[in-house]
Order: C-alpha cells, then sequence, then structure tokens
C-alpha cells in the first residue's frame, strides 16, 4: 500500500499540507517520554492525542467549517478496559481509538460514572492505533524537521521482512471488534511503533500491510490519514452500504433491533427489510466466508407475514452462488422444494464492481489471493433440531433430511459436502408436523454422471468443522469430497446432538470437551482430529465416553442408531484396509457405505420419490 493509497476514504479533496506542521510542544515531550528512563505506553497517548487534534482543529479551519471535526482521539487515560466480546471475563486496554465525536462524548460519560469498562459494541470506530515503544538509544530529531519530507530511514526499515509481533496480534484481536460491532465490509487500522505509523487493510479476502511512515520526519502522511477520516463518510470507512441511515444519536450502543436494510433486485426495485431482533449468529472471521445471519421482516406490508432470516456471506468467487445450486436443485428434482430453504429475497454484489473495495483500487496483484463476493439471502426461518419438542420430533427431522441429502446428489447432482448441527433444520407445517431442511449449500460440488466431483470443482476447499469426516482431516494427501464422507459428517451430528441437544429446555449445551478436539485451526489440530476420530470405529473405550455424555432425551437412540451405525463404519474401515493395495470403490468402499445401508441402520426404508 504506497502512501497515496488511501482511496478506502474515497476520492476526497488533500488539505493544504505543505505548509503545515505538527505541533511542537507536543512532539518535544512526545520525543522526552521515548526517551526516558521508564517510557509507557500510557504516557504518550496524550501527546500523540494532543498532535491529532491540532491537526483536526486545523483541518476544519482549513475547510472553513463551522463545526467541529467529526472524529476525535481516545485512550480513556490509558486505563479504560474493553471485555472480550466472546468471553466477556477477559479484559485488556484498547489502546488509542480514532471514534466519532458523539461516541467519545458519550464514552467520557460511562467512564467517569461507572467502572472502568466500555463494551465492544460502543465501537462505532473508524480505526485504531496499538501502540509499540522501543526503547532506543538515538535522540530524535528536533521538531523543526517536521517542516519538510526527510530521506531518513523509518526506524521499521521498509525493506526488511516484517515480523509478526505480539501487537500485530493485539491489532488483529482490535481489528475483529470493529469488524463484529455492525459487520463492517472492511477495516482500515494503523499501528504506531514510537514515531513509525503503519497503516493495515483488513477486508474478507485479506489483509494489507504498508510501508511505515515517520510522523516526525514526514508529517504530511499523518496530516492526510487524519483528514482522510476526518471526511469520510460511513461507507467510505468501511461500514455497510446497507444499512439505511445508519446512526448512534448521542454516542449509545450500537444495536441491531429496529435497523432497517436496504437492497435492490436485479430489476431495480429497493427491497427494505427490519431487523427484529439480535443476531442469530455471528462468524468469528476476520477473512474467508464471514457468515453473518439476522432475523428480519419485510419492511413492504404487502409481504408474507412470516418470520423470516438475512444472511450475509462472502463467498469464494470460484464456487456457485448457494442460491443458483438451490435453483438448479429444484428444476431437477421439485419434490424437494418442501426440504430445501424457502428463498425470499436474493442478491449478489461483485466486490470489485458492486461494492468498490478499496483492495481494487491499488496497483497490487492478488494471484495468489481467493476473491470473494458477498451473497445476500433472505428465506424463510427454519429452527434448529435442539428446538424439537421430541426425540421422535428429532428422528423425523433428521430423516427427512438425510432422505433429501441422497436427492438432491442422486437427482440434483450436488454433493452438500457441508453436513453440520447448523445447517440441517426444520420447520413446522400448519397442521404443527415438523418437516426437515437442508441448508449450507455454500460448500457444495457439481458431480459428474460417476457420482464423482466434476475437475473444475475438486480444487475447492472442503468445510471444515468439528463434523469433517477423517478422510478429509489428512494433510498428507489430497483427497477428493465424496458421499462417504458425508455420511460420517451425520454420524458426527448424531453424537453431537446426543451430547449438547437438551429438548426439554429447547437448549444447546456449550462444546464439551470431548469435541475440543475436533475443531480444527492449525496442521497439528488436523493431525490430532484425524487420529481422535480414527479410535471411535476401533476403541470401544472411546465410543463409550460419548455415550456417558448423552443426555437423557437422547439415550434411546444411542442403541437404536449410533451402535448400529458405528458398526456399519467398522466394517467400512476394515474393508478399506484388506483392499488397501488394490483399487477399490472409494464412493462406498465397496458398497458398504451405502444410501441403503446406512438407512438399514436407522431402521429406515429408502424412500420412493416416484
Amino acid at each position: 500500500m504506497s502512501k497515496n493509497g488511501l482511496s478506502g476514504f474515497g476520492d476526497l479533496a488533500r488539505p493544504k499540507l505543505l505548509r503545515w506542521k505538527l505541533k511542537n510542544s507536543a512532539l518535544k515531550k512526545y520525543g522526552d517520554i521515548l526517551q526516558g528512563d521508564r517510557a509507557q505506553e500510557p504516557e504518550l497517548y496524550a501527546q500523540f492525542q494532543i498532535i491529532c487534534e491540532d491537526v483536526l482543529q486545523r483541518l476544519s479551519k482549513d475547510a472553513k467549517r463551522r463545526s467541529k471535526h467529526n472524529i476525535g482521539i481516545w485512550h480513556g487515560s490509558g486505563s479504560a478496559q474493553l471485555p472480550d466480546a466472546h468471553t466477556q471475563t477477559v479484559v485488556r486496554k484498547p489502546d488509542i481509538l480514532v471514534l466519532r465525536r458523539s461516541t467519545i462524548q458519550s464514552l467520557n460519560r460511562t467512564t467517569k460514572l461507572k467502572i472502568n469498562r466500555i463494551q465492544r459494541h460502543h465501537l462505532w470506530g473508524l480505526t485504531l492505533f496499538p501502540m509499540e515503544v522501543e526503547k532506543t538509544k538515538q535522540k530524535p530529531s528536533p521538531p523543526k524537521t517536521t517542516k519538510a519530507v526527510s530521506n531518513k530511514k523509518s526506524t521499521n526499515d521498509p525493506r526488511g521482512s516484517h515480523r509478526y509481533t505480539i501487537k500485530d496480534a493485539q491489532l488483529g484481536s482490535y481489528v475483529l471488534e470493529c469488524f463484529l460491532a455492525n459487520y463492517r465490509m472492511f477495516v482500515i487500522a494503523l499501528s504506531l511503533k514510537n514515531y513509525d505509523v503503519t497503516l493495515w487493510y483488513y477486508d474478507s479476502i485479506g489483509a494489507l500491510r504498508s510501508i511505515p511512515f515517520n510522523f516526525l520526519h514526514d508529517p504530511r502522511c499523518l496530516i492526510l490519514v487524519l483528514h482522510c477520516m476526518n471526511e469520510a463518510s460511513s461507507a467510505q470507512a468501511g461500514f455497510s452500504p446497507f444499512i439505511a441511515e445508519a446512526t448512534i444519536l448521542g454516542g449509545r450502543p450500537w444495536v441491531w433491533k429496529g435497523q432497517r436494510l436496504e437492497f435492490t433486485n436485479s430489476g431495480g426495485l429497493l427491497r427494505t427489510f427490519i431487523v427484529t431482533d439480535d443476531p442469530l449468529f455471528i462468524s468469528r472471521q476476520m477473512q474467508g466466508k464471514r457468515t453473518f445471519i439476522l432475523p428480519v421482516k419485510p419492511a413492504d406490508k404487502k409481504a408474507p407475514k412470516r418470520e423470516m432470516v438475512l444472511k450475509f456471506l462472502w463467498l469464494d468467487r470460484g464456487r456457485s452462488p448457494e442460491i443458483v445450486l438451490i435453483n438448479e436443485i429444484c428444476t431437477a428434482a421439485p419434490e424437494l422444494k418442501e426440504y430445501l430453504p424457502r428463498i425470499f429475497f436474493d442478491r449478489f454484489y461483485n466486490s470489485e464492481m458492486d461494492l468498490h473495495l478499496p483492495r481494487f483500487n491499488l496497483n497490487i496483484q492478488f494471484n495468489k489471493l481467493k476473491m470473494r463476493d458477498l451473497t445476500v439471502i433472505v428465506a424463510e426461518s427454519c429452527y434448529e433440531l435442539w428446538m424439537v419438542d421430541s426425540l421422535e420430533e428429532f428422528k423425523t427431522a433428521f430423516v427427512n433430511i438425510f432422505k433429501c441429502h441422497h436427492r438432491v446428489f442422486i437427482k440434483g447432482r450436488i454433493l452438500h459436502g457441508a453436513i453440520t448441527s447448523r445447517n440441517i433444520m426444520f420447520y413446522r407445517r400448519e397442521d404443527s408436523s415438523v418437516v426437515g431442511s437442508l441448508h449450507g449449500f455454500d460448500d457444495s460440488f457439481r458431480v459428474d454422471d460417476t457420482d464423482t466431483v466434476i475437475p473444475s470443482e475438486v480444487s475447492h476447499s472442503p468445510c471444515i468443522s468439528p463434523f469433517t469426516a477423517t478422510d478429509l482431516l489428512d494433510i498428507t494427501i489430497e483427497t477428493p469430497h465424496r458421499y462417504c464422507h458425508d455420511l460420517e459428517s451425520f454420524f458426527y451430528v448424531l453424537l453431537w446432538a446426543g451430547v449438547h441437544f437438551d429438548l426439554k429446555n429447547h437448549k444447546e449445551k456449550p462444546m464439551d470437551e470431548l469435541f475440543a478436539l475436533w475443531n480444527v485451526h492449525t496442521e497439528a489440530d488436523f493431525t490430532k482430529a484425524h487420529d481422535n476420530k480414527s479410535e471411535i470405529w476401533h476403541n470401544d473405550g472411546r465410543l463409550n465416553r460419548f455415550k456417558s455424555r448423552f443426555t437423557e432425551d437422547f439415550i434411546p437412540l444411542w442403541d437404536e442408531w449410533v451402535t448400529p451405525l458405528r458398526e456399519l463404519f467398522y466394517d467400512a474401515q476394515e474393508e478399506e484396509k484388506r483392499i488397501r493395495a488394490q483399487t477399490p470403490d472409494q464412493e462406498t468402499l465397496n458398497s458398504i457405505l451405502t444410501f441403503e445401508n446406512f438407512m438399514g441402520a436407522l431402521g429406515q426404508e429408502p424412500r420412493t420419490w416416484d
């Protein structure tokens, strides 16, 4: 990212930078603190704030703006704490935040009246400055050098390789908080090390880092950054362009309930949806799909009076959007419409042509990155299976979904590829009977007449979750996704449901320690999860640990479904060993792992659709 690569803030007119200096008195105190025996970050916050506020005031004067500048610097006197969004127990200081002035006023009132903690939903922030102090014996240049750009090197040599530090991890944590606050399209952040400022850009595709600039020797860069942030609209600062008239009056914490989301359909017609409650699901990803689901209702009073959900998802450009696959399935097998998501509205946004993400304005090649585009789907609400009223209803929905999955594979020629507890759901007909519904076709594969994933989609990464099949966790070999892998995932879903679903209270328990090793992130995690799952087929003691955790509701399912299925997979594993030197039928392991055999283990007759 070049010095001029600030286009994320839009085409903003530059102030008259050449005649500008930074505030000498604050610069001198900043340098004195750095040279002190006990330089502390909080001591630098106040001086850096004075430097920035002075620039912002002169920016407003230069622009002949009557009102005060739009943004301000806030650091909570170096003592405010931010609870971790996931655990709400671990706290940390947020360093320097660049916030809307109304938010700063609210935070100042909050920290005076209550304990020194701020909530993550206060982060209606533009960016942030995690600060790192590196002790140096060199004396800083005198402030008079700020009148011109110097050719001196930055403290961080821009030509050297960047070492990932604990401060980078801290920055990533704060960026994630900003993403989670109200589903931003991108976040531009800054990190500060002594006099060096580095710009960082994060979106669903990846992260970019600029060459550091030294604000002592090159004040124009800092002035330009502050100018861009001060003039940026919400959309130019990365906030969602779909939130209609998004405001936080008086700096109140952000809430989703009541917000209006506006989209235009392919015909240019405006569709508005009102958020009815808190988010149903928030992915804690900075890159990748970043799935985000909200409960909504159409603003149009003529629309169906049904509960709906709106899903944002950043899809790998090489994959087909979920709505495309669902339409293909419904065309090939219209009898499945009842068991698939009931789509009310959908929209696809190209990240470059429609959303104009700043990364595409930079002169950078992205050949090795996977491009992602935003998909928006509004569908009628379904519920996770722990919301059913009885084990019999669970079994009905599960069998519905399993049969639908096979029909999608056989007639729709699509392998689902992402069987998880969240993707198998249900709804009720008008007579209150339960209908299973298969969701989550974002990671699906098209298959050919031999039931093999088509060559153009073989390279697509599989969905990795606690329910991923053992073969796909072996990172030493490349294994194409097969139908039998989805069967194995269905088995893991049964184990998960038995341990976590509390049907009497309609709750899902937190992840049990038995499944902790199945939640993979690193290469070592893949190996541990592979070995741990492999034990299930041959180690009775290992399997019985799951039985001991089954809830009272699901105990009858152990002998009825789990044991027969475990025997089926055991036979398949033994057959794989026997014929390993040969060329086995990889799809079914010599007709052992088939739809018919799986249904037989469930005590069910295969459904005749035709």
